[in-house]
């Protein structure tokens, strides 16, 4: 059965080569944030959707487009997506 947040095929293959923990300045260890988003995205809860709220706006533009493709196209958190996105490329392009 498939989740019903993520495409399962490309989860694997989308993360090769990439370092999947982090560790902050203190040396505390953390799991990269849209892998994280990426697990919350299964079974959609009030908290979670809070957490894709706060995060997704900080994410770099790469790792929201990595995110993005790995969420289902009907998925609630590609609007967020969408609006980071556009908001990185305006402040890319400057004041108009």
């Amino acid at each position: 059965m498939q989740p019903s947040g993520f495409i399962v095929g490309t989860v694997g293959s989308a993360f090769l080569g990439t370092k999947i923990v982090l560790t902050t300045s203190n040396g505390v260890p953390y799991l990269i944030p849209e892998l994280a988003l990426l697990f919350k995205s299964r079974n959609l809860r009030a908290k979670d959707t809070m957490d894709a709220t706060e995060t997704i706006p900080t994410i770099d533009p790469f790792r929201l487009e990595r995110l993005k493709l790995l969420l289902k196209t009907d998925h609630p958190w590609q609007a967020l997506l969408d609006e980071a996105q556009h908001r990185t490329d305006r402040n890319r392009k400057g004041p108009t």
